[in-house]
């Protein structure tokens, strides 16, 4: 399956995540989404932003085949062909396979019990456009483009056991304006991490 537009179309493609999978498979754990969230083996995580399904792949290998990683996505279109791709994606018997979602991530959030997922994770459209490949060029053109709200994070703490993370653009103003600061990294990427605890479990 693939999406058309007038500039460009799009197939489902690992891309990086392919190389992402392969060198953790290989031991190397500087994954940067795997030590921002703290990711263990066994562990449930839901993305909120599937987008292309990348950092859900990362994540399926890391919490592996006991674990669980359930991935949403608001845009119909992109929803269509990621999970099309995803069911035909050879995962490996290391890796769980990505369960995708086509929901809105805040209102899905607001169904589920407190403390269902270990880490929650989302990738707001950056609020500066930075140039990239075609295939991240159409995820702009057809991707969910309301930003993150204060109140889908808190949601979204409730629902952690651990962490929540955010992904951002350096040089923007993407975490600060949600009260984030960017962890330490690599000071050659042009994406920054930040995280927030869970909410501590409401008592009886």
């Amino acid at each position: 399956m693939s999406l058309w537009d007038s500039e460009n179309s799009f197939s489902f493609n690992p891309g990086m995540a392919h190389l992402r999978r392969l060198r953790w498979l290989e031991g190397d754990r500087g994954d940067a989404l795997a030590r921002v969230a703290e990711l263990r083996e066994g562990d449930h995580m839901l993305d909120c932003t599937l987008g292309l399904g990348q950092d859900a792949l990362v994540a399926a290998v890391v919490v592996g085949q006991q674990g669980r990683v359930v991935a949403l996505e608001k845009s119909l279109a992109l929803y269509a062909v990621v999970s099309e791709g995803l069911k035909t994606y050879d995962a490996g018997p290391e890796s769980c396979r990505v369960e995708p979602v086509h929901t809105d991530a805040h209102a899905y959030l607001r169904t589920l019990p407190s403390g269902s997922f270990d880490v929650v994770l989302f990738d707001p459209m950056f609020e500066k456009p930075k140039k990239s490949q075609p295939a991240f060029e159409m995820l702009r053109r057809f991707a969910e483009h309301a930003p993150l709200t204060p109140e889908a994070l808190e949601e979204a703490r409730r629902v952690a056991r651990r962490w929540v993370v955010v992904k951002g653009a350096k040089h923007s103003e993407d975490l600060r304006k949600l009260g984030l600061e960017a962890e330490p990294g690599s000071r050659y990427t042009s994406v920054i991490w930040g995280r927030v605890p869970a909410l501590p479990p409401a008592r009886e």
